[in-house]
């Protein structure tokens, strides 16, 4: 399991529920994470959630630095604002009707890490 699964795992699960209902399953959804001893992924989880899911018509740029903002939204074909994430390295990422499209620096480093390392 990773940080994206969990988060999307955990959303699903608090759909439509009320806000004392949703308390129980996150102390669920915690107390679960902490026996699978997968804490240490908690605060990816919380970055996924935080970051959400683009759905039909939403849309959101996420970039490493203030100053890739202008480029990323000349690259991305959009005006949406754009959130700062430190995590990125470069690039940008891009959410459409649930469809990303990613171009940072990140997302290449790890793949290249994994084709080394196989």
């Amino acid at each position: 399991m990773n940080a994206r699964h969990y988060a999307t795992a955990l959303r699903e699960a608090l759909k439509d529920k009320t806000t004392a209902q949703q308390g129980k399953v996150v102390t669920q959804f915690i107390s679960e994470i902490k026996k699978r001893k997968h804490q240490g992924l908690l605060p990816g989880v919380i970055a996924h959630l935080k970051r959400g899911t683009s759905k039909k018509g939403e849309e959101t740029l996420i970039v490493g630095r203030k100053k890739d903002v202008v480029h990323a939204r000349k690259e991305a074909g959009t005006k949406v604002g754009a959130i700062i994430n430190p995590n990125l390295i470069g690039g940008w990422q891009h959410y459409k009707d649930g469809m990303l499209t990613d171009t940072s620096y990140k997302r290449s480093l790890i793949e290249l890490y994994r084709n080394i390392t196989k």
